[in-house]
């Protein structure tokens, strides 16, 4: 019965993943859906994007961490294309539990985001009716770019899920506000720009891996 005792304590030793400490050093890949709400129609739209992430525990309990990010997507009625880039930098409080298997954790970002969208303003204004295409009648071109760069502060909560002592599956949802933004456009061939906030509020879930990859003393 003894012999039985250390060997199931002995299995729940190995079992209790999780417990991340001073030193550790994680890298991961994420993919998530980003949701932005605003005032204008063109601030309301939401796609799916995917990122890298490298991330230092400075404690047992605190990391700080990059993590660049890109998507592409359509919106205005699938009329506009958008590429998105991104770094986020990153600080997050882990609270370590008993089992090792869950690691919950609390944080915030800020991250800075460049947007390049392309559409024309013919196909929206007529709905992509060529038949009304104004522009197009006189032989000139309606399409517009524009370079959308904001900068947006964030909460994160999130759970980490242990498969193994290194391997580990990562929930999170982020939700920020911009605090600072620059647009520059390009329309038939008139450069402008202008510097804002918006109100907007962006919302992120995202689901991934981590991996760590050093451990303190190994």
């Amino acid at each position: 019965m003894r012999k039985i005792t250390i060997i199931m304590a002995s299995l729940i030793g190995l079992t209790s993943y999780g417990q991340v400490q001073k030193g550790d050093i994680s890298i991961g890949a994420n993919f998530g859906l980003i949701k932005h709400t605003g005032e204008a129609d063109i601030l309301n739209y939401s796609y799916s994007n995917a990122s890298m992430a490298f991330q230092y525990y400075v404690s047992d309990n605190v990391s700080i961490g990059i993590s660049p990010g890109f998507s592409s997507a359509k919106v205005l009625n699938n009329q506009a294309s958008v590429k998105d880039n991104a770094i986020n930098l990153f600080i997050d409080y882990s609270f370590l539990s008993k089992n090792g298997k869950t690691l919950p954790y609390a944080g915030a970002a800020v991250t800075f985001y460049n947007t390049k969208s392309k559409f024309d303003l013919g196909d929206l204004l007529t709905d992509g009716n060529d038949d009304f295409d104004i522009f197009g009648f006189f032989g000139g071109s309606s399409e517009i770019e524009t370079n959308y760069k904001r900068t947006i502060i964030s909460a994160i909560f999130g759970m980490k899920f242990f498969i193994t002592e290194r391997l580990n599956v990562d929930n999170k949802l982020t939700i920020g506000t911009t605090i600072d933004e620059k647009i520059e456009l390009d329309i038939l061939g008139i450069s402008a720009s202008d510097d804002g906030k918006s109100d907007g509020i962006l919302t992120q879930f995202t689901l991934g891996f981590g991996y760590i990859i050093g451990r303190k003393g190994t």
